[in-house]
């Protein structure tokens, strides 16, 4: 309490700067307030505006002002009230209190008209209620919203400021719209308004208008097509660009030198320094250089830009930039020298420096006792002299500067087989602007940029001081003296030593070029080398005596002459100089004058600087094995015709015999039941088929073109179906029938029902067939993931030497007895083989005959959805449903029509598609049953002609369409899938067949919409996988859409769109969606359907569009179902 006063008044102050803090800091920066809806000129997310850069170029730095952004004037007001900004920028008065400033800027209007007059007017939102314009409604700030909204007809005056409809009549010069400049209206003026009590804020801003320099605003006039006079400055007062410098603190990895030299005043200079100096300049730029371990280090405090150069062959972070790389080389000794290969090193002791990136390298192939770690390269050089090590490891670059300054001639440099580790520019700070501006500089770096700075590092050289005179000449000159004889002797036994060294190593090289020269004269094959210009030095006696020569061969010819075809070809500048620079040998054929075939190679060679020397090459001759191989090729090529022809043949014949055979085999079906006779001839047509059937299937196997369906099945009911028709089958010959199936009922295996279903048919079958009296056993289990059937009977056997043609088609142990085709079995050896199992008949004669076949076949063990596999049938009620049956034979239209109306369907023929495309065009039909080898137009085209009709509203195409086929081969299905069939039924045609087809039919338009089930497969039944997969595909249709909508693409971009679309479509179920998809895939086709002239196809994008917005609009809302119930469920 002694000092009361005084305490007082320091509370007192402390708390008056506390008061006073806000006005203080709002006074160093200016908040200004921008109403972005309201106005085109502030920038709008990334693009630029004219306002946005004048407010730039009026504050020198970005800390005077400060911008934010309102939706509407009612928030900025408030804003503005509550004392959140300090000024508004608009061209309306928001309120009358306010007080405006002196104007920023002046846009004159103009207008755009279509040709038409109907509709009203369009402003843009710049112009105010009060400014004398007819403006039916305001527009948006988007210029090409509102252009596009004339272009559709909805106005056709649109009124905007002029800079902004020059640019778009620049991009878009079109010639419907016309473009006036409206000089009868006053021009929209932009002010600052600020409150009635901040009347400084209102001097600061006009302040600031009038330091824009005339020549800023006359380059923001020029940039933004403005007329002059628009930008308001002082041209008396010069604009202040005074800033501080961009702080850049760079972080150097721990390299040697030349990359980072470090002086002795603890300064750092090199290669890395000298670039970033050249890019950085120092008038603009503040670099600090340090070195550090850590490419992790701490971010930049503040708005300092950290740049960090880093040695990995992993990009550091997203952001960084690749400059350069550091090569990996070795030193050793020139009298003990080592390879590059690590793998040859792994016993060797290699020096490298403790911080270099080679460490990581190295110890995975080389032990750690090996390598010797040393603080820096001059340290790892002094071992390797005194043999403390073997070599040293580390940059390439380094090291060779290294050996330069020391003058080392023992030793020598090698690269190392690793490859180069990646340099990285990596950039952070809290700056974006600056951090944007840095990257800009540092991504213009180019590969002469950092040759240049490597070749001209220059060392210093030190220079002596220049000695000191006297009067003691005669006291030195004794010792000069004696110096200058020691030199001279010294000089003397050096030479001498020398020239023995020379003669020694003379003779070595000349016992050298003996052994190479006997070496290359001795070789059976042509060996020859040349120069980098590819002019012949050396050949041997194999390459002179060759016939492909007409005159003796002289050194110094241009191998690129010579008469070698290809080979010679290789000695062009652009194929020579890769040679060159390459170390892998090249190698290929060539054909030479009579008719000589040889296989070449080239190779490189370079000296010890590798340096290309020259071209070292060679040829054998292939002449025979040539022969051989194109003879092979011949052969080979007459067996691939003669299969295609017989499949060709096979086809053709089946597609001949199966045509009548649909017909006689469909009635048959229908009238078996009435007599026995027509149940023999039935069975007999049955046979007949299954014949045909099995040789198509033995043609495809041995063609190569029969496929697996492999799917998954309840291999429980597979069998139990075959054992119950075989049972009733064994039961007419009584015969015992002996049945186990050791496999769950409830298991899934993964296989080929068809096929498998064929192999038990055809054994069991035989078995039955051959077996007078006694037992028929069937029995199945898996076991180490193989499943084993056996079929045992004790019918007639096989004998022994017949068991050798087992397999074979056609054969048959008693042909006489004609009791089969001999092309099952057959059959079955094919299909295991196929399936990559195997098949054991053990038989003796009288007594019987075991098959057994083991299968590998996976089990599923996960709990799956098998829903979708077909095993098991549920009768469904057919419907009264319409059916169009089109085909050029009467007789198959007949028996369809017989056989449709026996399951309650109405029917409807015609003979040619021309025909039915018209009846469409007048009646709807639930189900379309097409052939596909029609005259005039066959079903391919006439699905697809129909879809494209449908697609353009002409006829209204059946939910399903059905094709059929006599043909056999198997890229029939594929042609019907492409055309926009929903199946494919080869003839002949049984009920049950078409009963299948139309039960299953039914069943599809009892479930409307879309079907998830091969997403839920896809996702392993996992709800948050499906959720995120029908969330992708449902905005990757809507892009597509919107693609397709918003522009006018070509015909190929058309049906790449499709195609998308189709696989999306395809993925949810919805088969209406793909038929489209289909009929814009046929416009980029060579040979599209009708109506291609560009009105047409502007017509069928935009029902193309309404039908998948449709389809897209059902599977949202199936999804957001889907999504609920999930939610629901959890």
């Amino acid at each position: 309490m002694k000092y009361p006063f005084p305490l007082l008044r320091y509370q007192f102050i402390i708390l008056l700067i506390i008061a006073l803090s806000p006005i203080i800091s709002t006074a160093t920066t200016l908040r200004i307030g921008l109403i972005q809806p309201e106005s085109s000129v502030f920038k709008q997310g990334t693009i630029p505006a004219i306002l946005s850069d004048q407010i730039q170029l009026m504050f020198t730095t970005p800390q005077q002002s400060e911008s934010y952004q309102f939706g509407s004037t009612e928030l900025a007001l408030k804003a503005l009230n509550d004392r959140k900004i300090d000024l508004i920028i608009t061209p309306k008065l928001p309120v009358n209190t306010l007080h405006a400033s002196i104007p920023l800027l002046r846009l004159s209007l103009a207008e755009v008209q279509t040709r038409g007059n109907t509709g009203g007017t369009l402003c843009s939102p710049e112009i105010s209620k009060d400014m004398m314009v007819a403006c039916n409604k305001y527009g948006s700030t988007s210029l090409t919203g509102n252009i596009q909204r004339l272009i559709r007809g909805e106005y056709h005056r649109f009124i905007a400021p002029e800079y902004l409809l020059k640019t778009w009549f620049i991009h878009a010069p079109v010639t419907t719209f016309t473009f006036t400049p409206l000089q009868n209206i006053a021009p929209v003026h932009y002010y600052a308004w600020a409150l009635p009590d901040r009347q400084d804020i209102i001097a600061d801003i006009n302040t600031h208008i009038l330091s824009l320099s005339s020549k800023d605003a006359r380059w923001l006039e020029q940039k933004w097509f403005l007329p002059a006079g628009s930008v308001y400055s002082a041209d008396d007062l010069p604009a202040s660009r005074s800033g501080s410098k961009t702080q850049i603190q760079v972080l150097l990895p721990l390299s040697p030198p030349p990359f980072v030299q470090i002086t002795k005043s603890g300064q750092i200079h090199g290669v890395w320094h000298d670039l970033l100096m050249h890019l950085f300049p120092a008038n603009r730029f503040d670099l600090s250089f340090t070195q550090s371990p850590d490419i992790n280090a701490p971010p930049p405090q503040g708005h300092q830009i950290q740049l960090r150069i880093i040695a990995s062959n992993i990009s550091p972070s997203t952001e960084a930039l690749a400059f350069d790389s550091l090569s990996w080389g070795l030193v050793s000794p020139t009298y003990h020298p080592l390879t590059g290969d690590l793998q040859k090193l792994q016993n060797t002791r290699i020096a490298v420096k403790r911080t270099s990136a080679i460490n990581s390298l190295l110890h995975k192939c080389i032990p750690a006792k090996n390598l010797l770690p040393v603080s820096n390269l001059e340290e790892g050089i002094e071992l390797v002299k005194t043999g403390g090590a073997d070599g040293l490891a580390g940059d390439a670059f380094s090291l060779h500067t290294l050996l330069k300054q020391t003058n080392s001639p023992s030793l020598q440099l090698t690269p190392l087989s690793i490859p180069d580790t990646t340099l990285w520019f990596s950039v952070n700070s809290k700056n974006k602007e600056e951090l944007a501006r840095v990257r800009s500089i540092l991504k213009s770096v180019t590969p002469g940029d950092i040759y240049t700075h490597r070749v001209q590092l220059k060392s210093g050289v030190p220079v002596s001081p220049p000695p000191s005179e006297g009067s003691s000449w005669p006291l030195l000159l004794s010792p000069l003296l004696i110096c200058v004889i020691l030199t001279v002797a010294f000089a003397y036994f050096y030479a001498c030593a020398q020239r023995r060294q020379r003669e020694q190593d003379t003779s070595a090289l000349t016992n050298t070029l003996s052994l190479w020269q006997t070496l290359l004269n001795s070789a059976p094959v042509p060996l020859f080398i040349c120069d980098v210009a590819g002019r012949l030095i050396r050949f041997n006696e194999a390459f002179e005596q060759s016939q492909q020569w007409d005159r003796i061969l002289k050194e110094g010819a241009f191998i690129g002459r010579l008469p070698l075809n290809e080979l010679a070809l290789q000695f062009r500048l652009p194929q020579r100089l890769a040679l060159l620079n390459t170390e892998s040998p090249i190698t290929g054929e060539a054909i030479l004058r009579h008719n000589v075939t040889i296989y070449w190679w080239l190779c490189s060679y370079t000296d010890k600087y590798q340096k290309p020397c020259g071209i070292v090459g060679g040829w054998v001759d292939i002449s025979e094995k040539a022969a051989l191989t194109l003879a092979l090729h011949k052969e080979l090529s007459k067996a691939e015709h003669a299969s295609m022809e017989k499949s060709n043949f096979l086809a053709r014949m089946s597609h001949d015999i199966r045509t009548p055979l649909n017909a006689v085999l469909g009635l048959l079906e229908m009238e078996q039941s009435k007599s026995k006779s027509l149940n023999i001839a039935w069975q007999a047509a049955v046979t007949l088929q299954d014949l045909i059937g099995e040789t198509l299937d033995l043609s495809r196997i041995e063609a190569g073109q029969l496929q697996l369906d492999l799917r998954w099945h309840n291999l429980y009911d597979v069998l139990n179906t075959n054992a119950n028709i075989f049972c009733s089958y064994a039961a007419t010959k009584n015969l015992d029938w002996r049945c186990t199936l050791e496999i769950l009922p409830e298991s899934q295996f993964f296989l080929d029902k068809i096929r498998l279903n064929q192999i038990i048919a055809n054994l069991l079958g035989n078995a039955i067939k051959y077996t007078a009296h006694g037992e028929i056993g069937f029995t199945v289990y898996y076991q180490h993931n193989h499943l084993f059937i056996s079929i045992t009977d004790t019918g007639i056997g096989i004998p022994p030497d017949a068991r050798a043609h087992l397999g074979k088609p056609w054969f048959q142990i008693n042909p006489a007895a004609q009791q089969g085709s001999g092309l099952g079995l057959a059959i079955c050896y094919q299909l295991v083989g196929l399936m990559k199992g195997t098949i054991s008949i053990d038989s003796q004669p009288g007594t019987g005959t075991q098959v057994l076949v083991k299968l590998p076949l996976e089990q599923q063990t996960s709990d799956k959805d098998f829903s979708n596999n077909g095993d098991v049938q549920h009768p469904v009620l057919l419907p009264n449903l319409r059916v169009l049956v089109v085909d050029d034979l009467h007789v198959n239209l007949s028996v369809m029509t017989l056989q449709l109306e026996k399951m309650g369907l109405n029917t409807v023929c015609c003979s040619g598609a021309q025909m039915a495309l018209e009846i469409m065009k007048k009646e709807q039909f639930d189900i379309l049953i097409a052939d596909c080898q029609m005259p005039e137009i066959n079903g391919f085209e006439f699905v697809r002609k129909l879809l494209f009709l449908d697609l353009y509203g002409q006829v209204c195409a059946p939910p399903l369409i059905v094709g059929s086929t006599a043909c056999a081969l198997p890229e029939e299905e594929q042609r019907a899938i492409h055309a926009g069939m929903d199946c494919l039924l080869r003839k002949p045609i049984t009920t049950q067949r078409l009963n299948d087809i139309v039960s299953q039919f039914c069943k599809s338009i009892s479930q409307e919409g879309p079907d998830f089930s091969e997403i839920k497969r896809l996702s392993d039944s996992r709800p948050e996988i499906m959720i995120s997969m029908l969330q992708q595909i449902y905005e990757v249709i809507a892009q597509d859409i919107h693609q397709v909508r918003g522009t006018k693409p070509s015909l190929a971009a058309i049906g790449t769109i499709a195609h998308r679309l189709k696989s999306s479509w395809s993925l949810v179920g919805m088969q209406s969606a793909v038929r489209g998809c289909l009929v814009l895939e046929t416009l980029a086709e060579p040979s599209p359907p009708e109506l291609l002239n560009e009105d047409e196809i502007a017509t069928l994008l935009a029902r193309f569009v309404i039908s998948m917005q449709s389809h897209l609009e059902t599977l949202e809302r199936y999804r957001q179902n889907y999504l609920t119930s999930t939610k629901e469920s959890t």
